[in-house]
């Protein structure tokens, strides 16, 4: 099963750090880093609908994997 992870900056708080991981398979999880540190110990699942919804797509893409 291929992972695809791509990180997106908050575009209202630039020290956090959205963490989006893709399988292949359509399942999408979410975490967050702030200021260097991981909020949650394990990615929420989560849907594109919601991801979309709050924006995260629309933020700047730093770095894909």
């Amino acid at each position: 099963m291929l992972v695809e992870r791509t990180r997106f900056i908050d575009k209202f708080n630039p020290k956090k750090i959205w963490i989006v991981k893709q399988y292949s398979c359509g399942h999408y999880y979410v975490n967050q880093q702030i200021a260097g540190k991981v909020f949650y110990r394990k990615f929420q699942r989560t849907t594109k609908y919601h991801l979309n919804d709050i924006g995260v797509f629309s933020m700047e893409e730093i770095n894909h994997e």
